[in-house]
Order: C-alpha cells, then structure tokens, then sequence
C-alpha cells in the first residue's frame, strides 16, 4: 500500500482508464472518490520511412525521404552523415558515397 510517496501505474494497452482514490486515517475512518476516464493513454507511434531512389549516384544525388509512420505528430530525421532535418518529408544530398545509416 502506498504512504504518500506517489504511485507509478503502468497502464497495459492505450484507452481511458478511471481512477479511484482511498483514504483511511489512523483511526480506521475512510472515504473515498472515483472519477471516471481520469487517464487517457493513446497508442505509441510507428515510425516508418522508405527513400526514394533507395541507392543515388551521381547522375541522381538527391534522395527523397517519404513518412509512413502511423500517429506521429513531429519527425526528426538522422542522416548518418551529421546532417538532420525535422521536416516530415525531407529531401537529402549526401556529400560523398558511401554507405549512411538513416534514422
């Protein structure tokens, strides 16, 4: 039972939880109060992205990276290069060949 210090609850799945609080005083009196749908959890994102054109040359440098994520709301994009952009779809020019982890 919790003294006072806070309480973490881990909530299984995104949905409305409701909440209902306790109290009991050293003499055994207690009371308590319910307030439905006091906690919304919403589902995590999926992040998601595919380049296009997947490889680039010199003839076509440039690659176009298109979001396919599912909920999210802001982007940042790792370029692997030291460059990053917070754009949803950002264009990207590398500045030598190579191979880039994206992010």
């Amino acid at each position: 039972m919790d003294q006072g210090q806070g309480t973490i609850v881990c909530f299984p799945a995104s949905g409305e939880y409701s909440v209902r609080l306790v109290v009991t005083t050293a003499n055994g009196c207690t009371d308590s109060l319910s307030v439905p749908a006091q906690v919304i959890v919403h589902p995590q994102p999926v992040a998601g992205f595919f380049p296009d054109p997947p490889r680039t040359g010199i003839l076509e440098p440039e690659i176009q990276f298109t979001d396919t994520s599912q909920g999210a709301v802001a982007w940042a994009y790792v370029f692997g290069d030291g460059d990053l952009s917070l754009d949803q779809h950002p264009t990207h020019l590398y500045p030598d060949h190579g191979t880039y982890l994206v992010e």
